[in-house]
């Protein structure tokens, strides 16, 4: 059995493809480009406060400090109430806050616990916009059945006041 030929190839205008029109630019949202420049501003560095992000990471949701550099993708992290170990950069979400840690490399827990508290890490964290947004997540989650039919009647009473009020 011999192999048939290829039917020829058709070059009249039909069976050319028309020339696709260039890609227009993206629209882009307001909010991309402050979130570029705050991108830009949250270099890994030590001292850096950092979010803890991977669920499925024994310290998920726990703010630790960047204490130390492993390598391109692994940093070795403290905080006072964790013991100091290495974890990739993908599971960490860098904050905002940075702590002076003075040039130290690897310092000891309680230097650690001094500039933290020095530089009050917590209570930027509480004022800040995402840990407020995380700490009423976190209320929520904790709420009984009951908390939340005091909640729905709540609701329901302010939906009812707002209404009249408008009325």
């Amino acid at each position: 059995s011999v192999p048939l030929p290829c039917p020829p190839r058709r070059r009249d205008a039909e069976s050319i493809a028309p020339a696709r029109p260039p890609p227009r630019s993206p629209v882009r949202h307001p909010a991309y480009r402050r979130s570029i420049l705050s991108l830009q501003q949250r270099n890994i560095e030590l001292g850096r406060v950092a979010l803890v992000n991977l669920a499925a990471d024994p310290l998920y949701g726990k703010l630790v400090t960047i204490v130390d550099f492993v390598d391109m993708n692994r940093v070795l992290v403290d905080s006072p109430t964790i013991q100091r170990c290495v974890i990739s950069l993908r599971r960490l979400a860098l904050t905002s806050i940075v702590v002076d840690l003075k040039g130290e490399k690897s310092p000891s827990k309680e230097t650690l616990a001094a500039a933290l508290k020095a530089a009050d890490v917590e209570g930027k964290w509480a004022a800040s916009a995402w840990g407020k947004k995380i700490a009423r997540q976190q209320a929520r989650k904790n709420l009984t059945d009951f908390d939340r039919y005091k909640v729905m009647v709540a609701r329901v009473k302010r939906s009812a006041l707002v209404k009249k009020a408008l009325a």
